[in-house]
C-alpha cells in the first residue's frame, strides 16, 4: 500500500511539474508578444532581484522544516510545537528580507523604473512563508498540491488572456501573478488546518533552529551559484552568441532535470519518518524499489536525448541553433549524474542528517565548475561549459557515494545492479534501432520534423518496454500492473455511471 501511494505521489508530482511547463508554453508566447521585449526584460530583471531576497527569506528553513516535520508527523502535539517554532523563525527571516528589499528599492535610483514592479512581485516573499507549503509535503498530500496547482494555472491563464492586452498592461500581468500567489497561500492556510494548529512562538529553540537551517541556506546558495555560473562565465569569456547557443540545451536539460527530480522528491518525508522510527528494513525496501524505478526511467531518457539531440534542437529552436547539438549530448550524460546525485543528497543524506556532506559536495562542484570554465570555455565555448557541468555533477555523485560507508544497510546493491544492467541493455537496443530508423532516407520524407521526432519517441518507448518485459524488469512490471489496475477501475466506474 505504501509503495503504491508513493508511486501515485510520484505521478501527481510529475503531473504538477509538467503542467507548469505546459503553462509556460501556453502563456509565454502571448505575454512576450503582447508586452514586448522591453517589458519582459523589466519583469525578468525584477524577478532576479526578488529571487535573491526570497532565498534570504527562506534561509534554508523549508528544507529543514520538511526533514524535522517528517520526524514528528505522527505526534500531533510535538508536530504543532515544532511547526510553530519553524513558522515563527520563517516569519522573522521573511520580515528581515522584506525590510532589506524595501530599503534597497526605495533608496536606489537605478531601480526607480522597476520600483512598482518589484513592490508587486515582493508579495511572493510573504505568501511563500505564510502559505506553509512544506506542511503538505511533510504529510505527502500531493493530491491537494496538484489540484491546487492546476486550478491556479487555469485562473492565471484566463486572467492573462482576458486582461493583458497591450504593453501598458505590464502591472496588470505582474499583479495577476501576485494574485495567484495570494490565492495559493489562502488555499494552503485553509487546507493545512487538517494537519496542524500553528501559532507564533518565540523561545530559545526557535533561535536554535536558525543555526541548524543555515547549512541548508549555504547549500542552496552554493547550488544557485554553480548552476548559473556557466552562463555568466560563457558571456564573460566568449560572446553573447555562445550564450544564445548554450541557452537552448540548458533549457531542455533543466526541464528534464526538474521532471525527473520530481520523482524522488516525494520520498523524502517517508524515508525521514522511517529513519526516525528506526525502521531500517522498510527504509531499505522503499529506497531500493524506488531507486530501481528512477533508474528505469532515467537511463532511457538520457540515451534517447543523446540519440535525438539534433532533431530536438531543430524542433525547439530552429536550424540556426544546430551548433547546440553537441552541448545537448554532453548534458544528456550529465543528466544521469545530476539525478542520481540528487537522489542520494535528498533521499539518503537529508534523512540521515548529513546535510554537511551535501554542502561539501555542492561547494566542490562549484569550485570545479568555475576552474574548468576558466580553462576550457575560451577554447570550446558552449561545449566547454557543458563539459564543466558534466564533470561538476559527476563529482557531486562521487562525493556522495564515497563519503557514505553503510550502503549495504540502506540499499540492496545487487538488486539495483541487476536492474541497471537490464535498463542499460534495453536502452542501447532502443538507441541503436532509433538511430538506424532515423538514418533511413524513406523516414526523412515522413511529415515534418516534429512528426518525425514524435514517431521516433513512440517507437523508442515501445522498443524499450518490450525489452524490459523480456528482461523481466520488476519496475516495468509494477508500472504496468498499476496502469492496468487503474484502467480496470476507471472502466468499472464508467460502467456503473452508465447504468
Amino acid at each position: 500500500m505504501e509503495n503504491k501511494s508513493i508511486i501515485l505521489n510520484m505521478f501527481l508530482n510529475v503531473m504538477r511539474t509538467c503542467s507548469g511547463i505546459i503553462f509556460q508554453l501556453i502563456t509565454f508566447p502571448y505575454v512576450s508578444r503582447t508586452l514586448g521585449v522591453d517589458n519582459m526584460g523589466r519583469i525578468n530583471y525584477s524577478l532576479s532581484i526578488i529571487s535573491y531576497f526570497s532565498l534570504l527569506a527562506s534561509l534554508g528553513i523549508n528544507i529543514f522544516a520538511q526533514r524535522e516535520g517528517a520526524k514528528y508527523r505522527d505526534n500531533d502535539d510535538k508536530f504543532n510545537l515544532i511547526a510553530s517554532r519553524i513558522y515563527t523563525l520563517n516569519v522573522l527571516t521573511t520580515l528581515l528580507a522584506a525590510i532589506c528589499l524595501y530599503i534597497l528599492v526605495l533608496n536606489s535610483d537605478s531601480l526607480s523604473t522597476y520600483r512598482l514592479i518589484i513592490l508587486i512581485q515582493s508579495v511572493s516573499i510573504f505568501t511563500t512563508t505564510l502559505g506553509i507549503e512544506w506542511i503538505n509535503i511533510v504529510f505527502e498530500d500531493y493530491k491537494a498540491i496538484t489540484i491546487r496547482t492546476l486550478l491556479m494555472y487555469l485562473i492565471s491563464i484566463v486572467l492573462t488572456y482576458s486582461l493583458v492586452r497591450s504593453p501598458n498592461d505590464i502591472t496588470i500581468y505582474v499583479g495577476i501573478q501576485s494574485l495567484v500567489n495570494i490565492l495559493i497561500c489562502i488555499f494552503n492556510r485553509i487546507h493545512c488546518r487538517k494537519y496542524v494548529k500553528i501559532s507564533l512562538i518565540v523561545d530559545w529553540m526557535t533561535l536554535a533552529y536558525l543555526k541548524k537551517s543555515l547549512i541548508f541556506f549555504a547549500n542552496n546558495l552554493t547550488i544557485t551559484i554553480y548552476v548559473n555560473i556557466d552562463m555568466i562565465m560563457l558571456g564573460s569569456l566568449r560572446t553573447s552568441y555562445d550564450v544564445g547557443i548554450y541557452s537552448v540545451p540548458v533549457k531542455i536539460y533543466s526541464i528534464l532535470k526538474t521532471i525527473l527530480s520530481s520523482i524522488y522528491i516525494v520520498m523524502i518525508s517517508r524515508l525521514t519518518s522511517l529513519i526516525w522510527k528506526k525502521e531500517y528494513g522498510r527504509f531499505k525496501e522503499l529506497f531500493t524499489s524506488n531507486t530501481k524505478l528512477l533508474v528505469t526511467l532515467l537511463i532511457p531518457v538520457s540515451f534517447l536525448l543523446f540519440t535525438l539531440s539534433d532533431k530536438t534542437i531543430l524542433i525547439m529552436s530552429g536550424p540556426e541553433y544546430a551548433k547546440s547539438t553537441t552541448s545537448l549530448q554532453i548534458l544528456s550524460i550529465s543528466l544521469v549524474f545530476a539525478i542520481l546525485g540528487g537522489l542520494i543528497t535528498n533521499c539518503v543524506n537529508l534523512p540521515l542528517n548529513k546535510e554537511r556532506v551535501n554542502f561539501l559536495a555542492s561547494l566542490s562542484a562549484a569550485i570545479i565548475n568555475i576552474i574548468l570554465n576558466i580553462i576550457i570555455i575560451p577554447k570550446y565555448g558552449a561545449n566547454g561549459a557543458a563539459m564543466s557541468t558534466l564533470v561538476a555533477e559527476f563529482f557531486v555523485f562521487i562525493i556522495t557515494i564515497v563519503t557514505f560507508k553503510m550502503w549495504r544497510n540502506i540499499v540492496n546493491i545487487k538488486s539495483i545492479i541487476i536492474e541497471l544492467s537490464k535498463v542499460v541493455c534495453g536502452s542501447l537496443i532502443m538507441a541503436f534501432i532509433v538511430a538506424y530508423i532515423q538514418s533511413l532516407s524513406i523516414f526523412a520524407s515522413i511529415g515534418n520534423g516534429f512528426i518525425q521526432l514524435l514517431l521516433l519517441a513512440i517507437i523508442a518507448l515501445i522498443i524499450y518496454i518490450i525489452t524490459q518485459i523480456l528482461l523481466r524488469n520488476e519496475s516495468i512490471y509494477s508500472l504496468l500492473k498499476i496502469a492496468l489496475t487503474q484502467a480496470k477501475n476507471f472502466m468499472a466506474e464508467s460502467a456503473t455511471c452508465h447504468r
